[in-house]
């Protein structure tokens, strides 16, 4: 090698590093001229979040990043300073000299706030980066818990403003004044038979017996029965102790609940009260369901409570009530079918009406002597509209069935509610209405 090329390459290597320190400079002042556009401080980089779908940047080199960033940065530039175009070169330059890329200065923490930089739209690559709005960060949201069966039977006696009594309304049979009696202010109620029974003893329990059996579950079909008891009873005393009819409802082995009013307390008294009126039966059956919801324990419980079919089933005196509830009480769609449990002391047409209009409702009677003659006069009458009647109960109570059971002679009456065509006459309709068994 020469003299001079070795003299040459002496002088370029001494200058090397003060060329590289003066385009280090220079970029520095570039740098600071721009403090406005800096990416890591624009204004709403904080309040944007990027997405990179997969064919955007997630995709890419690192490389094309980098030249994403340079060229977003200079279409600023040129916009602010045109002087000052050539110098993001400069700074690429420096930086490539340096053997780093411009992005690789920057803190960690400022690379998200240039990924959100504002740029003019030409500048922008909207296929790998697409802007999102933030969403406020809050509670995660839970998954509601499954509805189970019950693990324990709930009873409880519960006060409704829609149950039969208190009722100071007019007697539909009469057209007077239910309370038609005023002694010093103590209203009451005379019969026809001459008797008197006191509001305030008689016609002032507004509870009504709720029982949910033990492993009652909501996820299956169920169904409500609707028990009205007849004269001279209570609902602890009689309906629970002596007649165990939610003894009954649970053993019976189905789904189902129980719903039973107090209708005249004590007294030889058919009167309706409340479900007299028209709509009567739908209100009282709209809070009942609002009740066994919170004996249920689960809020959600009300719309099935809402919607479940429901079996009226009448013993003596309740008779009345039955027939006032399917006359004109607002739940026809839900009514699956009646029984009378040697119930049937009057309101035959009423009776026969129904059953030759109805549709799938069934209607069960099963009577002793002294309803006897009552329950052949109601069979004559469907006979004469060519109804089909059924004289004995063999498997399955179906839908749409009419059927008269006459018990064996010396069948108490005042036991029929636990002693009829069977031991437990409530507990074997149910089996036989083949409600789904828990």
């Amino acid at each position: 090698m020469s003299v001079l090329s070795r003299v040459s390459v002496e002088f370029f290597s001494r200058l090397r590093f003060p060329i590289v320190a003066a385009l280090a400079l220079a970029a520095a002042g570039c740098r600071s001229e721009t403090d406005a556009v800096d990416f890591a401080k624009t204004p709403d980089a904080s309040a944007l979040s990027m997405e990179l779908p997969p064919s955007g940047l997630a995709a890419t080199s690192s490389d094309a990043g980098d030249r994403l960033n340079r060229s977003a940065k200079q279409g600023v530039l040129k916009q602010q300073n045109p002087k000052a175009a050539t110098a993001p070169s400069a700074i690429a330059l420096a930086s490539a000299s340096a053997g780093q890329r411009p992005a690789e200065r920057r803190a960690p923490a400022e690379m998200p706030a240039m990924m959100a930089v504002s740029m003019p739209v030409e500048a922008q690559a909207p296929s790998l980066l697409v802007p999102v709005k933030m969403v406020k960060k809050g509670s995660p949201i839970k998954a509601e818990p499954p509805l189970l069966p019950l693990r324990q039977t709930r009873t409880k006696l519960v006060p409704l403003q829609n149950a039969p009594f208190p009722y100071r309304g007019v007697n539909p049979m009469t057209g007077h004044p239910f309370l038609n009696v005023n002694d010093g202010g103590r209203r009451g109620h005379g019969t026809s038979s001459g008797a008197v029974y006191w509001e305030d003893k008689t016609y002032s329990d507004s509870r009504t017996l709720l029982h949910i059996p033990r492993g009652f579950d909501l996820r299956r079909p169920a169904l409500m029965v609707l028990f009205l008891h007849g004269h001279g009873a209570t609902l602890q005393r009689d309906v629970i102790q002596r007649q165990r009819v939610p003894e009954q409802v649970s053993e019976a082995g189905v789904n189902a609940v129980l719903v039973a009013p107090q209708l005249a307390s004590d007294a030889a008294d058919s009167s309706a009260g409340k479900l007299w009126e028209p709509g009567g039966l739908r209100r009282f059956l709209d809070e009942a369901s609002d009740e066994l919801a919170k004996l249920h324990g689960d809020p959600r419980s009300k719309g099935y409570f809402d919607r479940m079919p429901i079996v009226i089933v009448a013993y003596s005196g309740g008779y009345a009530t039955a027939a006032s509830c399917i006359r004109h009480g607002g739940a026809d769609e839900r009514l699956r079918g009646v029984v009378l449990l040697d119930a049937l002391y009057g309101e035959t047409d009423t009776f026969a009406n129904w059953i030759s209009s109805r549709e799938k409702a069934f209607f069960l009677s099963a009577y002793a002597s002294s309803t006897r003659a009552r329950n052949t006069e109601l069979a004559d009458i469907l006979k004469g509209k060519d109804v089909a009647l059924n004289t004995k109960l063999k498997g399955p109570l179906r839908s749409g069935s009419v059927t008269f059971i006459s018990t064996e002679p010396g069948t108490d009456h005042r036991d029929f509610v636990t002693k009829a065509w069977a031991h437990y006459p409530i507990r074997d309709l149910l089996q036989r209405l083949r409600v789904e068994t828990r």
